[in-house]
């Protein structure tokens, strides 16, 4: 059954008004086993359709429902009951409650908001795909799937209070609810007054593509809890604007892709709850996000991983922007106080490679790695113009805080911070990267040059405590002969109390040392490293195994002599780390 209302003229809208919720009611199931489609083609009065169009007053009361079945034959389950809906060619509707798009387990529905002009406002919660059943009225099929879908197009509008996508009802015998939000075009437009979930507790997806806007006024929240399903893809011209907090997988399992769009909210949180799993892809130059924070409530935050696990990835040229002074970005922060947390979480991870880049300039920022003592967290630069920067002199970058955390940069990527502390639990490593700023190693903090090997720069001057590891690796090169680390510190260094572990990969054994110094190893200050800076360091050697080896030094010569005695090894972190990215003493082709 298809049931077409075009233009009436304004003597007629009463008439029109009882005819919309005649039909309403027959195209949105409220017979059992009928489909029908009812079209609005052409402009009407907002007000023509403030109608209640369910006929259950009592659940639905002035809303309606697109996809609801109703009482079966004694005895019989419902039949299926699907319905369309179809706003177009200016027609701008008004409902008078909720909306629900697919209502019942087992029954589908569709509606269409297209063209220029055409719209609808749903004073209420707009709910699509919601797989309720209603045992004392005999609708839905426990355990089937309501199918809600809802497409936004060709410069039409949709306004909502609140938005659930995916989802059924609480404390009733229950179905699966699978909803889809498409918006689509240039001056398409979603405009949500409260919060959004996009798989709330079924599956929920939403796409914004091709120059079409979406805005919300509170947080949405992807697989709002852990039953959920959710995903959000952002494309082709579109923008997103929330304006509190962006959530991916905050309890469930959420995925965000950005590609050729742009973002904008106050803070984007991964991984929020101990189940929640959280995956955002930025890729693309013309993609960008920016994180404005919440005008006295929070500053500007990225946080992956709370007290689950997100991984994040910024690529071909994608730009994430934090703005503001204060602005936190976390990489597994591990809350400990969070009912039903792990004893050991996995890890999370943020990766930013081919030219992306993360910038947070204003005065105060604070970003950690393995933020606490049950925390893994690694994040990886790499290629050219690939950058994370922590722009102002006061900025600090804690790479295992209080947990275990892995900085790599490698291959013409750049770190900057004012302050970056290498932790007790921390490695910082890469082949070919430029780390900017003052850098302190504690005790039981990782330096490691090289993918095995490889050189890393240092720009400013860098500070080991007393047992803070330098490791120095040595290799078969690919054509044969020798292949060392190499690193710089442009800056100085200070390694008084530091250990220094040569390690000798490929199978080499100890005699290699005999035509080896310190300064085939280690620039400072732009020249080949007197033995001196070493004066106060102590040597070991790896040459695999769980055990490293007392090494002599030279003061004068800056050459190696190896002991008879063995003693335990100081640094396993750095394999149990480095095995987090996938470079575990693995040599470079």
């Amino acid at each position: 059954m298809i049931i077409s209302c075009r233009q009436t003229p304004k003597s007629r809208l009463p008439h029109l008004g009882r005819t919309t919720a005649i039909a309403l009611a027959l195209g949105l199931g409220i017979a059992p086993g009928l489909r029908a489609t009812v079209v609005f083609d052409g402009a009407t009065s907002p007000d023509a359709f403030n109608a209640n169009i369910d006929a259950q007053d009592g659940i639905m009361a002035g809303g309606f429902s697109v996809g609801i079945a109703q009482q079966p034959t004694p005895g019989a389950p419902p039949p299926p009951t699907d319905g369309s809906l179809v706003i177009s060619s200016g027609s701008t509707l008004t409902a008078g409650g909720d909306v629900l798009v697919g209502n019942t387990a087992g029954n589908d529905g569709t509606m269409i908001v297209t063209g220029a002009g055409s719209g609808l406002l749903v004073p209420g919660q707009l709910v699509v795909g919601n797989g309720v059943v209603l045992p004392g009225l005999g609708g839905g099929v426990p355990g089937a799937t309501s199918v809600g879908t809802v497409d936004v197009s060709a410069g039409a509008s949709l306004e909502a209070a609140q938005l659930v996508v995916g989802t059924f009802a609480a404390g009733a015998t229950s179905g699966l609810g699978d909803g889809a939000l498409d918006v689509s075009g240039t001056g398409s437009h979603l405009q949500i007054n409260g919060f959004a979930r996009i798989g709330q507790d079924g599956t929920g997806t939403l796409d914004l593509t091709s120059g079409a806007t979406a805005a919300v006024s509170g947080d949405l929240s992807i697989a709002h809890t852990g039953g959920g399903s959710g995903s959000v893809t952002v494309g082709n011209g579109a923008a997103l604007d929330v304006e509190r907090a962006l959530r991916v997988g905050e309890a469930g399992t959420g995925t965000l892709d950005l590609e050729g769009g742009a973002i904008t909210a106050g803070a984007l949180v991964a991984g929020r709850a101990p189940s929640g799993n959280g995956d955002i892809a930025i890729t693309g130059s013309t993609s960008r996000v920016d994180l404005m924070g919440v005008p006295g409530v929070l500053p500007a935050q990225l946080q992956l991983g709370v007290a689950g696990r997100a991984d994040m990835r910024i690529d071909l040229g994608a730009e994430v922007v934090l703005h503001g002074d204060g602005a936190i970005v976390q990489v597994a922060r591990g809350d400990a106080d969070q009912p039903g947390a792990p004893a050991a979480r996995p890890g999370s991870g943020l990766e930013i490679s081919g030219g992306g880049r993360l910038v947070a300039d204003g005065a105060g920022v604070r970003m950690n790695i393995g933020q606490t003592a049950n925390a893994s967290g690694t994040v990886t630069l790499s290629g050219g113009g690939s950058a994370l920067r922590l722009g102002a002199p006061d900025s600090r970058l804690r790479v295992g805080r209080d947990g275990a955390g892995l900085l790599s940069v490698s291959f013409g990527a750049s770190v900057q911070a004012g302050l970056i502390e290498v932790g007790s639990q921390g490695v910082l490593m890469g082949n070919g990267g430029t780390v900017a700023g003052v850098v302190t190693v504690a005790a039981g903090g990782v330096v490691s040059p090289g993918l095995s090997p490889g050189e890393l720069h240092f720009s400013d001057f860098v500070d080991f405590a007393a047992g803070g590891t330098l490791v120095l690796e040595v290799g078969v090169a690919s054509g044969g002969g020798l292949v060392l680390d190499r690193v710089h510190f442009d800056g100085g260094v200070d390694l008084a109390g530091a250990i220094v572990e040569l390690s000798l990969l490929d199978g080499l054994g100890a005699n290699v040392l005999d035509t080896l110094s310190i300064g085939d190893f280690v620039d400072v200050l732009g020249v080949a490293a007197a033995p001196s800076v070493f004066a106060d360091a102590s040597f070991t050697l790896r040459t695999g195994g769980p055990t490293t080896t007392a090494l002599a030094f030279s003061t004068s010569t800056g050459g190696f002599a190896l002991p008879p005695s063995a003693v335990p090894e100081p640094a396993s972190l750095a394999l149990a780390l480095l095995g987090l990215v996938g470079a575990r003493r693995r040599r470079r082709g």
